[in-house]
C-alpha cells in the first residue's frame, strides 16, 4: 500500500518524537554497577508484565525487551521508558487502593544488582497479582485534570493539524 506524503511526514515526526522521548529517559537513567545477569532478571520480570500494558495494536510493549549481553553503568533509554510505565501504573494502582504502597518504587534509587533484584521481585509479584491484572485490563479513563495536563497531539508532534484516530491506528498497523 503506497503512503501519501502526509502519512510519510506523520511517520517521520512520530519517529522523531519517540526518539526524543527515549533520549530524555536515557538522560534521567540512574547510574550504578549493573551486571548483565541482574539486568536480565529484571528484563524477564518486565517482559512478564508486557501483556498487561498492551499489544501490537496499542503500540506499547510490542515485543519483549532483549537480553543484556554486557554489564551496564546506566540503564538504556528504552528500558527506562518501560520501567517508568510500570512505575506509573503501580503508583496509580496504589492511589486507587488496588495495590499495597509497599510495592511502590523509585527508579532513582537503582544503583546496584541488589536494587535490580528487589525490583525484579516486585515486578514478579505484580505479574501474579490478580487485582492488579484486573485493574490494568479495565484501563481507567483519564480524569479531567489528567486530560488538561496532556498536550494536544498537534503540539506533541510539532505540526499543524492533529492526525485523526483512524490515521494513528493506520500508522501503528503499518509498523513492522
Amino acid at each position: 500500500m503506497a503512503q501519501t506524503p502526509e502519512e510519510m511526514e506523520f511517520k517521520l515526526r512520530l519517529g522523531e518524537a519517540e526518539q526524543a522521548e527515549t533520549d530524555n529517559y536515557a538522560t534521567t537513567a540512574p547510574v550504578g554497577e549493573f551486571s548483565a545477569p541482574a539486568l536480565n532478571s529484571l528484563t524477564n520480570a518486565v517482559n512478564a508484565l508486557q501483556p498487561l500494558f498492551g499489544d501490537a495494536e496499542s503500540g506499547f510493549f510490542v515485543e519483549d525487551y532483549p537480553v543484556f549481553d554486557v554489564d551496564q553503568t546506566s540503564l538504556p533509554g528504552e528500558f527506562m521508558r518501560l520501567l517508568s510505565a510500570v512505575k506509573q501504573a503501580v503508583d496509580d494502582a496504589v492511589e486507587d487502593d488496588v495495590l499495597d504502597p509497599e510495592l511502590q518504587f523509585s527508579l532513582d534509587a537503582l544503583q546496584s544488582d541488589s536494587d535490580l533484584a528487589q525490583l525484579s521481585g516486585r515486578f514478579t509479584m505484580l505479574a501474579k497479582d490478580k487485582g492488579f491484572k484486573r485493574w490494568m485490563k479495565e484501563a481507567p479513563a483519564p480524569t479531567e485534570e489528567q486530560e488538561e495536563d496532556t498536550l494536544d497531539e498537534d503540539q506533541s508532534l510539532g505540526f499543524g493539524d492533529a492526525p485523526s484516530e483512524d490515521d494513528i491506528m493506520r500508522m501503528f498497523s503499518d509498523r513492522s
